[in-house]
């Protein structure tokens, strides 16, 4: 009988002790902040920003290329903006038409062909890539982000996502041999 009265005695002022503190207020409640937009704080966000607002959404697989170049008038005056090094502009826009030659792999009916022609330019945007990291290692300023940049920009609506994906697609299953990059640079 003791030690049920200890036990009951033990429960009294434990619940006496958690009444005690529930008189307390909580801290007040915070409400979370509003989702804000960030504005650029750098020149690479600020130029993505610009860029946006002159990116070729048309509803055509390829765009315009007026100049026959092999590359989509918007991406061509982003290059011819950003870049004023020659060498640099060089590498950049060979990067950008093999690019947008990805996206005509998918239209290839035959997938023998298809594959050959997707290994090909793939090694065409190797040897960019390439290029792009040697233009980085003569000059760290060379920003090598422009690699996922042209990729964005050529794939910029959902029709040339699904092309770009469809060239990807052809390429599973292959491999790649490393090249010399600078000589890459000066095909």
């Amino acid at each position: 009988m003791r030690s049920f009265m200890i036990i009951l005695l033990s429960i009294s002022l434990l619940t006496a002790c958690t009444q005690s503190n529930s008189n307390h207020p909580s801290p007040p409640q915070t409400e979370p902040n509003p989702p804000t937009m960030d504005l650029p704080n750098n020149d690479k966000e600020k130029d993505k920003v610009d860029n946006q607002d002159h990116l070729d959404r048309t509803n055509t697989l390829l765009g315009t290329d007026s100049n026959n170049n092999g590359i989509r008038d918007d991406i061509d005056a982003y290059i011819a903006k950003k870049y004023t090094d020659p060498a640099q502009k060089k590498a950049v826009e060979n990067m950008a038409k093999a690019m947008q030659k990805s996206l005509t792999v998918g239209m290839i009916a035959d997938e023998e062909t298809r594959r050959l022609e997707a290994k090909k330019l793939s090694l065409e945007i190797g040897k960019g890539i390439d290029c792009a990291f040697y233009m980085n290692s003569i000059n760290p300023s060379f920003d090598l982000d422009i690699l996922d940049q042209i990729e964005s920009l050529t794939t910029n609506t959902k029709e040339r996502l699904l092309a770009y994906l469809a060239y990807d697609k052809a390429l599973d299953g292959t491999v790649h041999a490393l090249t010399d990059p600078k000589g890459d640079c000066y095909e």
